[in-house]
């Protein structure tokens, strides 16, 4: 295709020497079936003329012959004709011509297209009447582009993920089996015994965190996710979630503290699937917040997202159009993060280095399960630094005022 439409290969079409002399002959072949019917015409013409004057008395003959203005009129006005329908036409056959080779250039691109050269796009600027058109498969091999795309970029995070997990459930599966099979020998003593059996159950513990990140993960992406929603009352919901991370909290010598204004703020939302996004962003803060004396949960309305200043690393491309919206913070006073990590700390598997660094084990899913767990309630996550905290924000449509709560 390329050998016959070389063309092709540049990002605007210009015409070639077959198809210009393709324009030459249609414009000959007309102006010379334009001028052949002139000439029948304008013979015709001076032989009624001739004929009329023979009819006539020989001295007005004589004098529509000899004067210019009665036997010449005519003959202008037949040339001016001529020259009129002569450009029209010539005019007519170019743009035909260049309109139907532009049509053969945008078969030949879509034709190339089909054999899966995705990248091509129709070149606007020569599609003539059929700028809409072009313009319509560009969009369209635009959209291909961009789902092959994805879809690549799925696979490869799946192939990723099946790998990372697989290796974080390796590991600790086997220093399991390692410490039951020491657990079980004879001349092991009692006091090692009960030690590699607790090893063995905290091994344990963390195979089931990395089995249920896997599963509340994939549950996340599916695209018909079941959301039980209802409208509830955040003050109580977030002091359960902050009574619920006490010991751990006091353990790391960590305050954890909420803020509900005004108190009786509601929300309407899965409580199942928000109670999870809180444990992870409170365990997150726990395991990598490091230095931190403080995390603030907090919960207050907004009217206008345009009004918080989001950060570049919030990358929304379209605010859900809502009036009305709560917004949730997670916020500690640990360690901060580089900005160029807050644009990447919600991809799967990615680990800050922070996280990277800490002796705290986990699958790398907990902020990924956050953002889809938040899109999935129509909302908006992003991280940012403010006044020396790092601030987990998240924005959700507030619960309709005639809601009440169960």
């Amino acid at each position: 295709m390329y050998d016959k439409y070389p063309s092709l290969r540049q990002s605007s079409v210009q015409l070639n020497r077959t198809e210009k002399a393709s324009i030459i002959l249609n414009v000959l072949v007309t102006a010379g079936l334009v001028s052949f019917l002139f000439l029948f015409i304008y013979f015709s013409y001076r032989q009624i003329l001739l004929f009329t004057a023979n009819e006539l008395d020989w001295e007005v003959s004589n004098y529509i012959l000899r004067t210019p203005g009665v036997y010449s009129r005519g003959e202008q006005w037949l040339i001016l004709i001529y020259v009129f329908i002569l450009t029209i036409a010539v005019i007519y056959q170019v743009v035909k011509t260049r309109d139907r080779i532009a049509l053969s250039y945008i078969r030949s691109y879509i034709s190339l297209m089909a054999q899966g050269d995705y990248h091509l796009r129709v070149p606007e600027d020569y599609a003539g009447e059929h700028l809409k058109l072009a313009q319509d498969i560009n969009i369209l091999m635009e959209s291909i582009n961009q789902a092959l795309e994805d879809r690549d970029k799925a696979e490869r995070s799946k192939d990723e993920l099946m790998n990372n997990i697989g290796h974080d459930i390796r590991t600790p599966l086997t220093s399991v089996i390692g410490y039951l099979d020491l657990a079980k020998n004879p001349q092991t003593s009692d006091q090692d015994r009960q030690q590699y059996i607790e090893v063995a159950y905290n091994k344990s513990k963390e195979m089931r965190e990395l089995v249920n990140d896997l599963f509340d993960y994939t549950s996340s992406l599916n695209a018909t996710i079941q959301l039980t929603c209802q409208t509830i009352p955040l003050l109580p919901f977030i002091e359960q979630l902050a009574a619920d991370f006490y010991l751990a909290s006091q353990a790391k010598g960590v305050e954890l503290v909420t803020d509900v204004s005004p108190e009786d703020l509601n929300l309407h939302m899965d409580p199942n699937k928000m109670a999870r996004v809180f444990n992870n962003l409170i365990t997150n803060a726990l395991k990598y917040g490091t230095g931190a004396s403080q995390i603030v949960v907090k919960a207050y309305p907004a009217q206008n997202l345009k009004a918080l200043d989001l950060p570049s690393s919030c990358q929304v491309k379209r605010i859900n159009p809502v009036k009305s919206w709560v917004i949730l913070e997670v916020r500690n006073d640990g360690e901060l993060l580089e900005e160029a990590e807050l644009n990447k700390i919600f991809e799967r598997s990615y680990r800050s280095d922070q996280s990277r660094n800490s002796k705290e084990k986990g699958s790398g899913l907990g902020l990924s399960i956050v953002k889809n767990f938040i899109q999935a309630h129509h909302g908006h996550v992003f991280a940012l630094v403010e006044e020396q905290e790092l601030v987990f924000r998240m924005c959700l449509p507030k619960a309709h005022p005639e809601d009440k709560p169960h």
